[in-house]
Formats: structure tokens, sequence, C-alpha cells
């Protein structure tokens, strides 16, 4: 049971050329962090089974690009397993720093060495020191969060799960919308297949795919939120202010032409995609002596109308059934 989550590293500019080792670096984290660089993960997990223990795989790998046919490959720099609950204390009760090395080969394939050039280490003295330096190794650390819960980690899936942590509130809020909506409606059996009228539930997976959208909504919403609520609003007010900055600003993006589609390894495809997200935001945040354009009049803009995909009203409607597991197929299958 798992997800991935896909962070990037830094590299930062070697002192002395002659060194030939590299520290990949990874951003602190801070309001301003964007997902993909977010290294402070929640992993959240109901699994407490005796005989069922939860690990963490953490694998490596760097992007490429030959300088000569400019083909793009991703070369794997190891992996590591790590358990994270063993059968004394059914989770870990504070914070453990780990130094772990790395390993090649397969998951499944056990002692094989990540650089095949050091398969005889020397294990003493100072030549023994050197070889282990040698090795690639990754640090990290992980801390029990069951003395200090966020009320918000009680509206995400209990599923075992890794989530970064300037995503959070986000899924929260989708889901306790969900929620509301759904006990909202008058059903007998509180199953019923009629369609939500929302754009925030219909749309919001696709927003999450690309990273970029999501870091602006976040920087939006922090911005009005300032304007329009104050420290004693409710979270059912601060929701419907992250809803209405979705549609306002998010869900006409997800249907921008000119948009690249979001690449995690092009750089050129991010700078490309910020430029035209920020234009196209700032058409509609006030600023001195120019009125700001409403949505409205930015779908209807004849000079815009080439550059939007046709709209349908799916994107308007939500139901479930798009996400139930068809449980009859598994069973002829």
């Amino acid at each position: 049971m798992s997800n991935i989550h896909t962070i990037r590293a830094h590299i930062p500019p070697k002192v002395d050329v002659r060194d030939l080792t590299e520290d990949w670096h990874f951003l602190p984290n801070n309001i301003n962090t964007l997902i993909d660089e977010q290294s402070q993960l929640l992993i959240r997990s109901s699994r407490t089974t005796s005989g069922q223990h939860l690990q963490l795989l953490i694998e490596l790998s760097q992007w490429c690009q030959s300088t000569v046919t400019q083909e793009k490959c991703e070369i794997g720099c190891g992996w590591s397993i790590i358990p994270l609950a063993d059968d004394k204390p059914p989770l870990l009760s504070d914070t453990k720093s780990y130094n772990e090395l790395l390993h090649g080969g397969h998951i499944d394939e056990p002692n094989v060495l990540l650089d095949p050039q050091y398969k005889i280490l020397r294990s003493d003295g100072l030549s023994g020191r050197i070889d282990r330096s040698k090795k690639a190794r990754i640090k990290f650390s992980i801390e029990s969060r069951e003395t200090d819960v966020d009320l918000l980690f009680d509206n995400l899936p209990i599923q075992s799960m890794v989530v970064p942590l300037n995503l959070i509130k986000v899924l929260a809020f989708y889901r306790n919308e969900l929620a509301y909506q759904l006990h909202k409606r008058h059903h007998p059996t509180g199953l019923s297949t009629t369609p939500i009228d929302s754009i925030f539930l219909s749309t919001f997976f696709q927003a999450l795919q690309q990273p970029d959208l999501i870091h602006t909504l976040r920087r939006l919403y922090r911005s009005r939120r300032k304007r329009y609520l104050n420290s004693s609003s409710s979270v059912q007010q601060q929701r419907e202010e992250l809803i209405k900055t979705y549609e306002i600003f998010i869900y006409p993006l997800l249907h921008y032409r000119q948009l690249p589609p979001y690449d995690f390894h092009d750089v050129s495809v991010w700078n490309e995609r910020k430029k035209l997200i920020d234009d196209m935001v700032k058409r509609q945040l006030p600023a001195r002596k120019i009125i700001p354009q409403d949505i409205l009049s930015i779908l209807l803009d004849p000079n815009l109308t080439d550059k939007w995909t046709p709209f349908t009203t799916d994107e308007i409607c939500f139901t479930l059934q798009k996400y139930i597991h068809d449980v009859k197929s598994d069973v002829v299958a």
C-alpha cells in the first residue's frame, strides 16, 4: 500500500573542481517551497497489525541528457528501505536520525553494491575509513507526531500515504468539501449517484497533477485570506475562500491551450509555464489605476477565444461513480 512523491534535489557548485564527490541538497520547508521541492513529508498509516510492518522506500535517480544525441534518460543512483515500525512500539515515539547506505541493483536484490568499483573494500585502519567514506549515503530524520497532531490530519485518508507538508491543507479542504456536499444531499441510503454541481471537486485531480498550479493556488489563497478573512474565521469560511480562489484562478488555467504540459524534468517548460500562469493571474489581480478583469470577461475575451480548450458539462459535475472501484471486473478477471 503506497503512493509515490518525487522530490527535486539540487547539487551546489563544487568549490574544488578536483573533488569527485557530490552532495545533493533539498530545500528547507517554508511557505514558498514548491510541492516538487518539499523535503518534509507526512507519513500517515492505519496499518498496525502485528507482522505487517510499514517500510519507507527511498530511491534516488538522476535525469541526464546526451550532449550528442540529446537523448534523455533516468539513471538509478541507489535505494534504501527503512522500517518505520516494529513489534514493541507500534510507532516511533521520538525523532530518529538516519544515515543510510544506498544499495545497488533492484530492491529485491540484496547485497548488490551501488558501485562495482568498490567490490573489495578494506575494513581496517585509515584505508578502511577512506573506503567507507566512498560509499553513497542518504541522511534524513523521522519524528512522531503522536503528541502534536494537527486537526487537519483527521481530514486525510487513513490508508498508508505520503503527503508533502505544504499540500496537507489543500487535500484536507478537498475531502472536507466532498464530505460536506455528500452529507448535504438528502437520500435514504446516502449513495445517490446524482452529480454534484462543483467545479472544484470535478477538476481538482487534474490540477493536482500540475504542482505549479497547486503552488499558485496556495499563494493566491494566502493573499486573499489576509484580505477577506481574519484570525477568527471558521474552517468552513477558509474552505469556501480556497474554493473561490480555485474557481477564479486555477480552473481556467486547466483549459489554457498556451500552457505546455507539465514536465518535471524540463526547466525551460517550468519557466514558460510560470510566465504564462503569472501573466494570466495578473489580469485578474487589482493593480493601481487598472481595473482587474473578472474570469467571465477573460473567458469571453475575443482575443483569447482560440486559447481555451472546449468546456464540457463534465467539468462542473462531480460524481463518485468515476472513483468507485469496480469489484465485478476484478472477480471476472
